[in-house]
């Protein structure tokens, strides 16, 4: 009896400490498309998260606690990722939270995040004025429309010498704010705006936004969408016969969008963060991880370097907030709501290398300036052509 009373402790003993750490599971929720149309783009930024909580884990956790990812799927919808942050947050009951992918997504849930206080990362929403309304507990990783404008509206005209432009985006907070601001920076350089048209998002026919444009006789037409409305849109763009530039904020930078743009997209340059090619030892290793994880599939792309980076952009303020000590983590981790605000308090202090290179650290406003690469797709792939700088000129 003895002997297997023995026995059982010691299984008991291996199992509490097999694993990423043996302390309780730090949870952190992820609201993204999982299914639906924009479910392309919104997996990517999945997948990511997942390598990064991987990595984190395999490594011992955050000072031996593990990190739990619950996903909830939005579908895109802002209605559904108010219900999704409401289950992650009361009923999960989440430390932390990377939220919520489309702008207008993040705007819907963001009432809820702050009255109840989480900490909230978001790398992919960046309708300027996120940022710009006085929330305590929203920090963005990743440029807004304000701050890209500049340098790619620049290229445009001082590179392409394209002056004479038109504007297809989806009618919502991301493509409203975004054409406002490349349109101010395109008359700002002397340009003109020759059309803007906003289509609904989930539309698929946009013959007739695109017959208003092609009357205009533009130089280049610049889109806001993501990977399936934005390859349809280049498609019907060649399908009229309009022999035009096309431009693409940071939205059309997958390789589901070149494949489904089956060669129209060919020539076009587009805004992104990250690119797989960019060299260093940090991004190299999470294209080997993914690959390892996703056998066989797309690389990766700025939506899952945004995934990525976020995950760890919160692991290391769950670190700071603690001092890194275990201890001082187990004690907070007793009470959520000082939890919350101690990560809240660590993320002002970020200083962290993301994956493209670009130093974050967020500003008075939870705002930071990562540098941008303008690329081209080219046989069928994306080349970076150039990088710039976002932080205030």
């Amino acid at each position: 009896m003895k002997r297997l009373l023995a026995i059982v402790v010691v299984a008991a003993a291996l199992v509490a400490w097999t694993g990423a750490g043996q302390g309780q599971e730090i949870k952190i929720g992820l609201v993204a498309m999982i299914t639906g149309p924009f479910s392309f783009d919104g997996l990517m930024t999945v997948y990511a998260a997942r390598v990064a909580v991987k990595q984190i884990n395999d490594a011992g956790g955050i000072l031996g606690h593990p990190i739990k990812l619950i996903e909830e799927d939005s579908r895109g919808i802002p209605a559904e990722a108010l219900n999704a942050i409401k289950k992650l947050v009361h009923q999960d009951q989440v430390h932390a939270l990377e939220c919520c992918w489309f702008s207008s997504s993040t705007f819907a849930a963001i009432p809820e995040i702050e009255k109840v206080g989480v900490p909230t990362v978001t790398a992919i929403s960046t309708a300027a004025s996120l940022t710009r309304r006085g929330y305590k507990w929203l920090f963005r990783a990743s440029h807004h429309s304000d701050i890209e404008a500049p340098g790619f509206v620049e290229f445009w005209v001082k590179d392409l010498k394209v002056k004479r432009v038109a504007f297809l985006a989806r009618n919502d907070d991301w493509g409203r704010e975004t054409i406002k601001a490349y349109k101010e920076n395109l008359l700002k350089l002397g340009g003109t705006v020759l059309a803007e048209e906003f289509a609904k998002p989930g539309e698929s026919d946009y013959t007739s936004y695109l017959t208003k444009i092609k009357a205009t006789s533009p130089e280049a037409i610049d889109m806001v969408e993501v990977s399936r409305p934005g390859a349809a849109m280049v498609k019907q763009i060649r399908d009229l016969g309009m022999k035009v530039m096309l431009l693409g904020s940071d939205g059309q930078v997958t390789d589901k969008f070149i494949e489904l743009a089956e060669g129209a997209a060919e020539g076009m340059y587009v805004l992104t963060r990250w690119e797989p090619a960019v060299d260093n030892a940090r991004s190299r290793k999470f294209v080997e991880d993914w690959k390892k994880m996703r056998p066989g599939a797309d690389l990766p792309d700025e939506y899952a370097q945004a995934g990525y980076d976020d995950i760890y952009v919160l692991a290391e303020a769950i670190k700071r907030a603690a001092d890194g000590s275990p201890e001082r983590l187990r004690a907070l981790m007793r009470d959520l709501q000082g939890f919350r605000t101690a990560v809240r308090d660590a993320l002002k202090k970020t200083d962290y290398i993301a994956l493209s290179g670009a130093r974050i650290q967020f500003d008075a406003n939870n705002q930071a300036y990562p540098h941008m690469y303008i690329v081209q797709i080219k046989g069928g792939k994306r080349q970076i052509v150039k990088k710039f700088d976002t932080r205030p000129r």
